[in-house]
């Protein structure tokens, strides 16, 4: 198991280095530049999107996690001043 881990992982009795083993002529490399480019622009604005989801999302839980607290805390404050009254 764990030559066959190294074998993977290293690339351990393969005749070339990676970086020779793959060569690509100028039509494929530029397809998947631009397979790559069109994926970049089609994905990002929803990636942006969604962090910008997530940050208003986590704005306004703290707000009204915030609110929430006051109100507990003003609960709290007038029961103790009714009953030293």
């Amino acid at each position: 198991m764990i030559i066959v881990s190294a074998r993977l992982r290293f690339n351990l009795g393969s005749r070339a280095p990676f970086h020779q083993r793959r060569r690509y002529n100028a039509a494929t490399r530029h397809y998947f530049t631009t397979v790559s480019a069109l994926f970049s622009v089609i994905w990002q604005p929803f990636l942006v999107g969604a962090i910008v989801l997530f940050y208003y999302d986590l704005r306004i839980r703290k707000g009204y996690d915030l609110e929430l607290r006051v109100q507990q805390l003003e609960a709290a404050s007038t029961d103790d001043s009714d009953d030293k009254a």
